[in-house]
């Protein structure tokens, strides 16, 4: 931010973070310390005195009323030649402004540079860092100055950056790393690497599998393991590839999570063996007419599986809810008279596991049985849109 603001006149910085202390003590503080002349304390502003359009400035919600300064009309009309846009802690920004800054980065000489740590799976952040529009630089807390300097029994040249001792303390935490000591063979050692382990110390030939925690917070990587998160990216984009088949005889399973008004959707997500066949969406439509919707589902089948017809369809409706989906479940039994190969039940979220050892309800017992799915190869998306 100072090397841009002094190196090109009339440029203005405009910088922001989740908080307004992010802003105020951790960004602006360490803009402060590397200015000669640096503003005082509390400001977060450095202006030109010779030119009123050169300045830097920081914004956030507003300390006391919580405001957002970035979605206010007079940021949105901010423009200039040389314009650059700072997000710290970028995974943390809030959708909002992210949109707010497409409408400023608009010259040739405009600018837009996001900092964080990459701890999240989704939204702007890490849409940002997968469009290739942008230029993303990994850094690894393996590769500072600091850590080199350890390695050579040397003190940090950087003190209070990431340490030595920091690292070996989290590369014994099996909540951050698996110790997997020597590979056997290179094509081990390969099969590691592809797997995103990493060896450390350098040459050492020790190596270590990363948890998501590692992967984010140590190597500069989004992770692939998942930190607080059922689900992995790796796993869903394995399964977008899988070439994994239903066997003859399996049956056709329909789900449907029921909404009726409102901002909700109804879902329908069928699968056949590994494979997830169908998914649909829809809103504002009552039980009578979902009910008819999912009888037109049924119909379909010829058209989706051709001649491997299943013999055996079960059609599971989720009442957790409560009426709606009992409603259509309910309509349902009475349409289904024609179709005797269709098993129809009802699913609640509370209700007891199957496993009541492992999963408090059957909510998580779902979740967690197709995680494993996924992290286990056996499950296919390829064949949906």
């Amino acid at each position: 931010m100072n090397w841009y603001f002094d190196s090109f006149p009339r440029s203005i910085v405009i910088t922001t973070a989740p908080t307004f202390q992010q802003v105020e003590k951790q960004l602006w503080g360490e803009i402060r310390a590397q200015r000669v002349l640096p503003p005082i304390p509390g400001v977060i502003q450095i202006k030109d005195p010779s030119d009123p359009l050169h300045y830097a400035i920081g914004r956030s919600p507003s300390k006391r009323s919580g405001r957002d300064e970035m979605g206010s009309q007079a940021f949105q009309g901010t423009h200039a030649e040389d314009l650059l846009v700072v997000f710290d802690e970028g995974a943390g920004v809030a959708s909002d402004r992210w949109k707010v800054v497409d409408g400023l980065i608009v010259g040739s000489r405009n600018k837009f540079l996001v900092i964080g740590n990459p701890v999240v799976t989704a939204g702007d952040y890490f849409d940002a860092a997968r469009d290739p529009r942008w230029h993303v630089i990994e850094i690894s807390a393996l590769d500072h100055p600091n850590i080199q300097a350890g390695l050579e029994g040397k003190a940090d040249p950087f003190p209070g950056a990431v340490s030595l001792m920091w690292v070996e303390d989290k590369l014994t935490d099996e909540s951050w790393c698996e110790y997997l000591e020597h590979p056997e063979d290179d094509e081990e050692r390969k099969s590691w690497i592809e797997d995103g382990c990493f060896e450390f110390p350098p040459e050492s030939d020790e190596w270590y599998r990363p948890s998501g925690l590692a992967e984010a917070r140590m190597l500069g990587k989004f992770p692939t393991r998942g930190i607080n998160s059922v689900w992995t990216y790796q796993w869903i984009e394995q399964a977008t590839y899988s070439e994994a088949h239903w066997v003859p005889g399996e049956p056709w399973e329909i789900g449907v999570d029921v909404a009726r008004f409102g901002d909700d959707s109804t879902s329908v997500h069928t699968r056949r063996g590994p494979v997830s066949v169908t998914h649909d969406t829809w809103r504002k439509m009552d039980t009578m007419a979902t009910a008819n919707r999912l009888i037109k589902l049924l119909e379909s089948q010829g058209k989706i599986f051709g001649e491997d017809l299943p013999t055996r369809i079960i059609l599971r409706v989720d009442t957790t809810g409560g009426d709606v989906g009992v409603g259509v479940a309910d309509r349902l039994g009475e349409l289904l008279e024609p179709y005797p190969n269709v098993e129809l039940q009802t699913i609640g979220a509370k209700e007891k596991p199957y496993d009541q050892r492992k999963y408090q309800n059957k909510r998580s017992e779902l979740w967690f049985t197709a995680a494993t799915w996924g992290q286990t190869g056996n499950l296919n998306l390829s064949k949906l849109p």
